[in-house]
C-alpha cells in the first residue's frame, strides 16, 4: 500500500472509507521539508509543519497519492484525549467514548448534580472562600461527595520524600494540556511571568475544564490552604521558569499532530522536563508512531514525563507517546490503598504488539527493558481492588470540573484521580532533581529507580519514584 503507517494500513482495509482524512506526513529528511511541501502544492494541498512532520487534511482517495512520493510515509492524525465519558466519532476508530476515571461526570450531568447543592454551594462560598485563602475554617460548611475520600497535594508529596527547600531558579518545565488558569492562589507572585502558548483554541490558553491547571499546581504550584488541607506543588519553579501550552481542547480532545506542535513549542522554549498526562492509540510500534518519533528525536533534550493511561486491569494497554523506550511513563498508586491503582494501564505495551507478537520480539530484542512499560508509579489516587472505596487527590482547578467531588463550584480546587495525576507528581519530582544536578535524561532516572528495583515489570515499572531514589 505504499510507505502507510502499518496501523493505518490496517484500518484502510477493514473500515468504511471516510470523505477525507487528516494525515500526517513524517519526511524522512527534514533537508527535503521545503521539497515535499513543493509535491504537494502541485497537488492543491497545504499544510502545517513542525518537526519533520506536516498535518494535511486530503479526499481519502489521494492516500494513496500521498503515500508514493518519495521520502515520506503516511500517519493517521489520530485523536489524543485525557479520559472523559464524552466522546467524538472517529472515521477509522468508530465513536471514541472513554472511561470516566479522571473526568466521571459530563458538563451536563455536572449541571443536574450540582442542582441539588447549588444553594449551599453558593451560600457557602463566602466561608469556603475564607478557608481556601487564608486558613480561616467555619464549621458546617464541608459538603462534598461521601462516597470519596478527598487527600490534598500536601499529603500526597509526602510520600515521594521531597526535601523542604523545593524552590527552583533555572531549570524550565513544562505542561501540556487543556490550558492553565493564570493567576490561581496555588501560582503566587514569585512565579513571574510564566510561558504560556496554544496549539487548539487559538489563540485562547485558557483552561476551560480544569484538568490542566490540576496537573500544573500539582506539579509546579506553591502552597495554599484548602478546607480538605494544604495544597503544595511539587517543585516550585520562579523567575519565569514555568510553562504551559494548551494542546487539548476544554472538553479533553485534540489530536497527534496538535501534541507535536506542543512539543515544538516546548522544546524551543528551553524547556527540560515536560509532563503529559494525554495519550491515544499507538500507531504500529514505537519506531512507526508519530509522537514516539518525537521523543526518540529530542530524548537527549528534554525529559518527556508521560500517562501510561487508565485502562487497567487489562494488559497491553500503554497509550501513545507513553509506549515510547524513550519516555519516562508513570502509572497510577494509591496513597489511601497503598498499592496500584486498578486502572492503571498495564503493559508491557500498547494494543498494537498485543496483536503483532513478531513486532513486539523484533523491538523488544532492539530496546530491552525500555519497551517494557509503565517505568515508575507516582500518586494517582485508586481504589487499588473492587469493592474498595475511592481515592482522589486534590488540587488547583478552574474550569468546569470545579465541584465534581466537592460540590462546590467556583473555589478553585478539586479532586481528580488517574495516571493524569501520577504524572505531574513524576514530572515535578524529576524536574527537581534536575535543578539539583541529579539526572538530566529520562535514562539517567530510569537507571536511578533500577537500582532499588532492578527486576522491572508490566505492573509497576521499577516501583513507586521518591526522592531518595534519584540521589
Amino acid at each position: 500500500m505504499g510507505s502507510v503507517n502499518p496501523w493505518l494500513a490496517e484500518q484502510m482495509k477493514k473500515t468504511r472509507s471516510p470523505e477525507t482524512v487528516s494525515l500526517i506526513l513524517e519526511v524522512a529528511d527534514v533537508k527535503k521539508m521545503e521539497a515535499v511541501n513543493d509535491q504537494l502544492r502541485l497537488l492543491g494541498i497545504s499544510g502545517a509543519a513542525s518537526f519533520n512532520m506536516i498535518n494535511i487534511t486530503v479526499p481519502y482517495r489521494m492516500v494513496q497519492d500521498i503515500a508514493a512520493i518519495p521520502g515520506v510515509k503516511v500517519h493517521y492524525n489520530n485523536p489524543v484525549y485525557i479520559k472523559s465519558p464524552m466522546a467524538i466519532l472517529d472515521p477509522f476508530l468508530g465513536q471514541v467514548s472513554l472511561s470516566g476515571i479522571e473526568l466521571p461526570y459530563t458538563r451536563e450531568q455536572m449541571a443536574a448534580r450540582f442542582g441539588p447543592n447549588m444553594a449551599t454551594g453558593l451560600a457557602t462560598l463566602g466561608p469556603r472562600l475564607l478557608s481556601q485563602l487564608f486558613g480561616i475554617r467555619t464549621p458546617g460548611f464541608d459538603i462534598h461527595n461521601p462516597d470519596v475520600i478527598i487527600v490534598p497535594t500536601g499529603e500526597t508529596r509526602k510520600y515521594l520524600e521531597l526535601p523542604e527547600d523545593n524552590k527552583m531558579t533555572k531549570t524550565k518545565v513544562c505542561v501540556l494540556d487543556t490550558g492553565v488558569a493564570f493567576p490561581h492562589p496555588l501560582f503566587h507572585p514569585t512565579k513571574g511571568q510564566p510561558y504560556l502558548d496554544a496549539t487548539i483554541e487559538q489563540p485562547n490558553w485558557f483552561d476551560g475544564l480544569g484538568h490542566g491547571t490540576w496537573c500544573t499546581t500539582c506539579a509546579f504550584g506553591d502552597s495554599a490552604s484548602t478546607r480538605f488541607g494544604l495544597c503544595r506543588g511539587v517543585a516550585d519553579p520562579e523567575n519565569g521558569t514555568m510553562g504551559h501550552v494548551k494542546v487539548l481542547s476544554s472538553v479533553g480532545f485534540g489530536t497527534s499532530f496538535s501534541v507535536i506542535q506542543g512539543m515544538e513549542k516546548a522544546l524551543k522554549w528551553g524547556a527540560k522536563v515536560v509532563s503529559m498526562s494525554l495519550g491515544g492509540p499507538l500507531q504500529g510500534g514505537v519506531d512507526e508512531d508519530p509522537q514516539c518519533q518525537i521523543i526518540k528525536q529530542t530524548y537527549d533534550r528534554v525529559i518527556w514525563v508521560v500517562a501510561a493511561g487508565n485502562d487497567g486491569p487489562n494488559p497491553w494497554t500503554i497509550g501513545s507517546p507513553g509506549a515510547s523506550p524513550y519516555a519516562v511513563t508513570v502509572g497510577a498508586w494509591s496513597p489511601v490503598h497503598k498499592g496500584l491503582a486498578i486502572f492503571s494501564s498495564r503493559g508491557p505495551s500498547g494494543e498494537w504488539y498485543k496483536e503483532h507478537r513478531t513486532d513486539w520480539e523484533r523491538d523488544y530484542r532492539k530496546y530491552g527493558a525500555d519497551l517494557v512499560k509503565p517505568d515508575i508509579l507516582a500518586p494517582g489516587g485508586g481504589p487499588v481492588e473492587k469493592g474498595q472505596k475511592t481515592d482522589i487527590i486534590y488540587s488547583g482547578v478552574v474550569g468546569w470540573t470545579d465541584g465534581m467531588y466537592d460540590l462546590t463550584p467556583l473555589d478553585g480546587y478539586e479532586g481528580m484521580r488517574g495516571t493524569s495525576m501520577a504524572t505531574p507528581h513524576a514530572a515535578g519530582l524529576i524536574s527537581l532533581a534536575v535543578e539539583r544536578g541529579l539526572v538530566s535524561t529520562g535514562a539517567q532516572v530510569k537507571a536511578k529507580m533500577a537500582r532499588t528495583h532492578k527486576l522491572k515489570n508490566e505492573l509497576e515499572g521499577y516501583g513507586f519514584i521518591t526522592w531518595p531514589k534519584l540521589n
